[in-house]
């Protein structure tokens, strides 16, 4: 992990302590764990994505330190749409949508098993915006794409508009890579739906 100053580590340890005294005095639903339902209209922008290494709570806030080195603080009631099996957070992939500093959206989710730093499986694309520099996933949440995006199939796929007609959101899947924030590859899935 990168934190970048001196005493760090004994910040870090300070919200380990706290996070497990939050955990054994039953606050395991101190982060606002919710449903992450949009408001009709809302967008989901992801702009921020990375591993959960630290968390702690307090009254009206959590802290989520991740393994970038950025420290997010969370005030309620912010929107949070939670999948993520671990109670405390650590070791999820948080992606949020940030102003500055504020967080105006965010997710936990589940690590992929096999390269749980550097990508996470995503639902499949449902279209592109802002000039093909960003997906729609099939969950509504808007995401850049890497130029160019993989596309792997064994079926080819001339372009990424193609792509996303011929397979749409139920045979596909976007994977989000952790160090650049985009998504870097779509994959089909013939057998899906």
């Amino acid at each position: 992990m990168r934190v970048g100053r001196p005493g760090a580590g004994i910040a870090l340890a300070s919200l380990a302590v706290a996070l497990v005294a939050l955990v054994a005095l039953g606050c395991d639903d101190c982060f606002g764990r919710g449903t992450g339902e949009a408001p009709p209209g809302a967008e989901r922008r992801v702009d921020t994505a990375a591993v959960v290494v630290a968390a702690g709570a307090d009254a009206g806030s959590a802290t989520f330190i991740l393994d970038d080195g950025t420290t997010l603080r969370i005030v309620e009631p912010t929107p949070l749409d939670d999948a993520c099996a671990a109670p405390d957070a650590v070791g999820c992939v948080l992606l949020a949508d940030t102003f500055g500093d504020a967080v105006i959206w965010y997710a936990l989710r589940d690590p992929d098993p096999l390269e749980p730093t550097r990508r996470l499986a995503l639902p499949g694309p449902a279209d592109m915006r802002d000039s093909g520099d960003t997906a729609v996933l099939g969950n509504g949440w808007l995401v850049a794409l890497a130029t160019p995006t993989l596309r792997t199939c064994d079926e080819p796929s001339p372009s990424l508009r193609a792509f996303i007609d011929r397979w749409g959101v139920a045979r596909s899947e976007a994977r989000l890579d952790l160090e650049t924030d985009e998504i870097v590859e779509v994959v089909c899935r013939p057998d899906a739906g």
